[in-house]
């Protein structure tokens, strides 16, 4: 059985939760095992899908047999790849990108195969999507319709633009209960979210202070 592995390495919080609800739906779609994995007591105490609270680089993983998805990699993901296991990074996307999963994901795995998914900056559930819809139905990333950095509105004359590209069927395929969650007050909670991320990046980029 194929498994795909989200690697938590963010703070907690229900954007991130939805995302990784959806992305454990579309493992599930495609007949693949799914957990997220270094789970933080936080993410294991509120998640609906399966969880672990080590790292998916303690598990007994051949690395020839595990692809890796990462923006920075040199080589992109094709049909003909054929991994039992598939790691995306758990982070929520940064516009710009600060190649995160470069620097924090990549090096736990060295003996991983490392793929791209093409020049887009994918939220998790949709490189996951992507990723299956790849290895599973053989569409060549070329192929995959994307919409970047999608405008969502929330209210009459208020939109959110999002900092990652979805893949798309006629519209972006977002994860379940996030335009929801949009709408019921999310430009005060992700104004104060964003404080607290912003102060947790800088604490473990060993920066004092905002910017």
């Amino acid at each position: 059985m194929s498994v795909a592995i989200v690697e938590h390495l963010d703070r907690w919080s229900p954007w991130l939760d939805l995302e990784y609800m959806e992305a454990y739906r579309t493992a599930r779609k495609h007949g693949w095992e799914f957990t997220v994995t270094n789970a933080d007591p936080e993410v294991l105490a509120k998640a609906k899908y399966p969880a672990l609270p080590y790292s998916a680089s303690k598990l007994p993983l051949r690395g020839d047999r595990v692809i890796v998805l990462d923006p920075d990699a040199e080589d992109p993901l094709t049909p003909e790849d054929d991994p039992d296991v598939v790691i995306v990074g758990g982070i929520l996307g940064d516009y710009p990108r600060r190649h995160r999963t470069r620097e924090e994901l990549t090096p736990r795995f060295p003996d991983a195969e490392v793929r791209h998914l093409g020049p887009y900056h994918f939220s998790i559930d949709g490189a996951l999507r992507v990723a299956l819809t790849v290895l599973e139905c053989g569409v060549p990333l070329e192929e995959i319709q994307v919409v970047e950095r999608p405008e969502i509105e929330v209210a009459p004359g208020h939109t959110v633009r999002l900092d990652c590209d979805y893949p798309s069927e006629g519209k972006p395929m977002l994860p379940e209960g996030l335009v929801e969650y949009l709408k019921e007050g999310i430009v005060d909670y992700e104004e104060a979210e964003f404080s607290a991320r912003r102060r947790w990046r800088h604490r473990n980029d060993g920066v004092e202070g905002d910017p």
